[in-house]
């Protein structure tokens, strides 16, 4: 997901795995019309938070570009469903607004006197702004990409622990850390041992500064329900999670399986990066595959969240445009509207494999998105949605 930082739009380390709805961002500034009346906010989630027993759900977490806010446009507000049952029950809480510092300097400082207060301070400070309720009992999205729970190879590192997409930024500093202040930890060990102690060290920490979050949380909000940004391995094509060649895929999702046991639901992002082709045989490119593909990529990943779930609700983080990120690989497909079968993909088979429903999520930074997305919603989205959310 991008993320919004003010007038910035700050791309997250996990960036290619996090399209927001409108996928490119239009320009910012210029004279800006009044785009009809608001509907009235749905009413508020049950004190419970939304349930399972709830049917196949429709939900919105947006945000709103705070230069716009303060000029009177809350675009988030202004958006029109025409009478979907919408509910405006969901929050998100981008990395950067509590977790900066760690972002840079890494995991150690976690470890500080007085961090856990600080970090709570940050926290409270977040959700008076964006969720002023104490009793607020719907869903916040605890958007934490930057942190992978596993160790992996350092930079220059010894190669006895995987490469990892994230890079080697938390690995050089976690070891630096250790050399540092924790030096007894790795005291006359060498090689494979000394690497053990790293790694243990690492992901215990990474765990406990999740646990301190979410336990902030509870402690301030303690009625809402939580989840964390997608599963640890990612939303992943090609079947990675099925039969044999998964198991070792599935292994490092049961490794961090704490971080879904830790909150209340799942929110899995499944948006649609690949653009489907009707009545393609095989894949010939990387960026375009076949309807059973399509059909494959969103069942076996929402059967791995259930997998992990366990009796939590899974609900899909949804899009309606292709990510602006796919433009090195289909240029004329980047930041448009997704085709009749991605769209049937995104909007109608979550349900059909069971998740709990939707949660439409974006930024707003101008009247044009704003105004982009709303047309895609009414002339397109919504005709689908009619049949697939149960009111």
């Amino acid at each position: 997901m991008r993320e919004e930082a003010g007038g910035e739009v700050i791309a997250s380390v996990r960036a290619l795995l996090c399209a927001v709805l409108l996928g490119v961002v239009g320009p910012v500034g210029g004279c800006i019309e009044l785009v009809g009346q608001p509907e009235p906010p749905e009413s508020p989630a049950p004190p419970g938070g939304p349930r399972l027993s709830d049917g196949f759900t429709l939900h919105w977490m947006t945000t709103t570009d705070d230069g716009e806010v303060k000029r009177g446009f809350n675009w988030s507000e202004r958006f029109e469903f025409g009478g979907l049952p919408v509910r405006r029950d969901a929050v998100v809480l981008y990395e950067h607004w509590f977790a900066d510092d760690v972002r840079e300097k890494g995991f150690g400082m976690t470890r500080e006197s007085g961090y856990r207060d600080r970090l709570r301070a940050r926290l409270r400070e977040c959700l008076d702004k964006r969720v002023p309720a104490r009793d607020f009992g719907g869903m916040i999205c605890i958007d934490i990409e930057f942190a992978c729970p596993w160790w992996g190879d350092r930079t220059n590192g010894p190669g006895l622990s995987p490469k990892i997409a994230h890079g080697t930024k938390y690995y050089d500093e976690w070891e630096k850390y250790i050399e540092r202040s924790e030096g007894s930890l790795i005291s006359g060990r060498r090689g494979a041992e000394r690497e053990r102690a790293l790694g243990t060290s690492y992901e215990s920490a990474v765990r406990a500064w999740f646990t301190m979050v979410v336990e902030s949380l509870r402690d301030l909000r303690p009625a809402a329900k939580l989840a964390f940004y997608g599963i640890p391995n990612g939303s992943r094509h090609d079947s990675d999670y099925v039969g044999t060649k998964g198991e070792g895929v599935r292994a490092l999702n049961d490794r961090a399986r704490w971080m879904v046991e830790l909150t209340d639901c799942v929110m899995l992002p499944l948006y649609q990066d690949k653009v489907i082709v009707r009545g393609l045989e095989r894949q010939s490119t990387p960026r375009e595959i076949t309807e059973a593909q399509g059909r494959a990529f969103i069942e076996t990943n929402i059967t791995e969240a259930k997998r992990l779930a366990g009796e939590k609700p899974v609900y899909v983080l949804a899009s309606l445009m292709y990510p602006d990120y796919i433009k090195d690989y289909l240029p004329d497909s980047a930041g448009k509207p997704l085709n009749a079968e991605n769209l049937d993909a995104m909007l109608r088979m979550p349900k059909r494999y069971g998740a709990a429903g939707l949660i439409f999520w974006t930024h707003f930074d101008s009247a044009e998105t704003f105004r982009s997305l709303q047309r895609e919603f009414s002339s397109r989205a919504k005709p689908v949605l009619e049949q697939v959310v149960d009111r």
